[in-house]
C-alpha cells in the first residue's frame, strides 16, 4: 500500500512538474484535473495520504484505503493474494486500474499540447 500511495503522490504531482515547465498551461491544467474524476480520486489519495485530515476533497474527504484478500483461483490460475482499493461512499475502485487510467489520462493531455511523452 505504502508504494500505491508513492505512486498516486507522484501521478497527481505530475500537474506541479507541468505547471513548473510549461506555465502556460496553467489553466488547461486545472480544467483537465477538475474534469477527470479519476485524477480527482488520485488527489484525495495524495493528500489525504499526507494529511491528517482532507478538508478540501476532489470527491469523499472520508475514503478509506483497504487491502480485500482474495482466495486462490479455483481453476488453479495464479491470482494476487489480495487486492488494493479506495473505499469512497458511492464506489469501491481497484487502485492499480485507478493508476492506470490516470497515466492514460496524463498522457493524453501531454500529447494534446505537444508535450514529450515517455514511452511505457
Amino acid at each position: 500500500m505504502d508504494f500505491c500511495l508513492a505512486l498516486f503522490m507522484n501521478i497527481y504531482h505530475l500537474r506541479d512538474w507541468i505547471q513548473g515547465t510549461q506555465p502556460e498551461l496553467g489553466p488547461l491544467l486545472a480544467t483537465h484535473v477538475h474534469e477527470s474524476w479519476d485524477l480527482r480520486l488520485a488527489r484525495d489519495l495524495c493528500n489525504g495520504s499526507k494529511h491528517l485530515n482532507l478538508t478540501h476533497a476532489s470527491v469523499d474527504p472520508r475514503f478509506l484505503t483497504a487491502m480485500e484478500y482474495q482466495p486462490p483461483s479455483l481453476s488453479g490460475a495464479p491470482t494476487p493474494p489480495y487486492r488494493l482499493l479506495m473505499l469512497t461512499d458511492s464506489e469501491k475502485v481497484e487502485l492499480p486500474a485507478l493508476a492506470d487510467r490516470c497515466i492514460n489520462s496524463w498522457r493524453a493531455f501531454m500529447t494534446a499540447h505537444g508535450l514529450h511523452v515517455p514511452e511505457s
